[in-house]
């Protein structure tokens, strides 16, 4: 393609539906995760009880894509039995039905 234009990859997001509405719709790297989910995930994996900026993010990066990893194997969506107890700990939100992984 010489002159053209580079055709936009489109984005993933995550939908999370809560009570049969869609709570959050956002970039994978914007999922809303818990303050205790955070730093604890930053101590096991950096040993940092008070983690900087670089080490939410790593923290955020690995748990968003390790969300996205286990709804792509579950054909783009965790419900379920596939929505454990563990991701539903991780998110932000109260009763969460589904993670739902979108590419717009």
């Amino acid at each position: 393609m010489l002159f053209g234009k580079k055709k936009a990859k489109p984005k993933k997001k995550f939908s999370i539906i809560a009570a049969g509405i869609e709570v959050f719709r956002a970039p994978l790297i914007e999922i809303p995760l818990k303050e205790q989910v955070i730093i604890a995930k930053s101590i096991q994996f950096f040993d940092d009880p008070e983690p900087c900026y670089i080490h939410r993010g790593a923290v955020v990066t690995r748990l968003a894509d390790e969300l996205a990893q286990a709804a792509e194997a579950a054909g783009g969506i965790l419900e379920g039995e596939s929505l454990t107890e563990e991701y539903k700990g991780w998110l932000a939100f109260d009763g969460i039905e589904s993670v739902r992984l979108i590419e717009e």
